[in-house]
C-alpha cells in the first residue's frame, strides 16, 4: 500500500493541524506554512499553507513542479479572505530529493508566492522497509520530562510513543485505500491523513465522530494499473 510513496509526488486526502500563520509570508493572501524556511526534512511529510483565491495551487521542488489539492477548510483565514476554502497541500516523499539543501516554490495561478530553502537528510534509501527502534529522549519537552520515540515505517519517520498504545482496524482494499495512518500505528503532532480511491465525488474523513472533507483528485501514477488513470 505504500509502493505509490516511492515514486510520485504524492497527495490525496490531508488534514491539518494548522501552523501560525506568519510561516513563509509571501503576500497579505498566500502562505506556504509547511516547510518553514532553513528547516530540516525527512521522511513522508506534508507541504502546506493557504490562498485566499485561485483556480490553481502548484508546488516546485527543485525545478519540477507538480499540483497541489485546495480547497479545504481553513476557518482561521476567514478573517482575511472572506471564507474558509482556502487550504492546500501536498503529501511528499522527502527521501526522492536525496540529503542536501533543496528549493521549495509555491504557485497560485501560476504567481509565484513563497520561495524557501530546505535541509533533507535521508537514511540511503527512498523507502527504509523492515526496521525497528524506539528510545528515550531525556529533559524533553521540559528538563525534567522524558519521552519515547518510535519508529513508524508509512511515515518514515519516528512519532512519540504513548505507554499503552494498541489499536486496530483496516486500511481498506482497492479500489479504497487508506495508507496514513496505519492500523495501531502512533501519531503524534501536525502530520497527514492520505490514501487513494479509484472514483469518487467526495472523500470524507471521521476522526471520533467528526467528519471532514478532504480535498481529492490530486496525480497518483501508480493507481493507474487498479483504477485505469491517476
Amino acid at each position: 500500500m505504500v509502493t505509490g510513496l516511492l515514486r510520485s509526488l504524492l497527495f490525496v486526502a490531508v488534514i491539518l493541524v494548522l501552523a501560525p500563520l506568519h510561516l513563509a509570508r509571501a503576500q497579505t493572501q498566500a502562505f506556504l506554512e509547511n516547510p518553514p524556511p532553513n528547516s530540516f526534512q525527512s521522511g513522508i511529510g506534508v507541504i502546506s499553507g493557504w490562498v485566499c483565491n485561485a483556480q490553481r495551487i502548484d508546488l516546485e521542488l527543485n525545478g519540477i513542479r507538480t499540483q497541489a489539492a485546495y480547497g479545504t477548510a481553513r476557518g482561521d483565514t476567514t478573517l482575511v479572505c472572506g471564507d474558509s476554502n482556502n487550504g492546500f497541500g501536498f503529501l511528499f516523499n522527502w527521501n526522492l530529493l536525496g540529503a542536501g539543501v533543496h528549493t521549495v516554490k509555491a504557485f497560485a495561478d501560476n504567481q509565484e508566492f513563497a520561495n524557501i530553502t530546505v535541509t533533507v537528510t535521508t537514511l540511503g534509501e527512498e523507502f527504509l522497509r523492515g526496521a525497528n527502534g524506539e528510545f528515550m529522549l531525556s529533559d524533553f519537552p521540559q528538563a525534567d520530562k522524558n519521552v519515547t520515540l518510535i519508529w513508524q515505517q508509512s511515515l518514515q519517520n519516528f512519532v512519540l510513543k504513548s505507554a499503552p498504545g494498541g489499536g486496530g482496524g483496516n486500511s481498506g482494499v482497492p479500489p479504497r485505500i487508506l495508507e496514513n495512518p496505519q492500523p495501531g500505528s502512533f501519531q503524534s503532532g501536525i502530520g497527514v491523513i492520505s490514501g487513494w480511491v479509484c472514483n469518487a465525488q467526495r472523500i470524507d474523513l471521521e476522526l471520533d465522530g467528526i467528519r471532514t472533507q478532504a480535498a481529492y483528485g490530486t496525480a497518483r501514477g501508480d493507481t493507474t494499473l487498479a483504477c485505469g488513470d491517476s
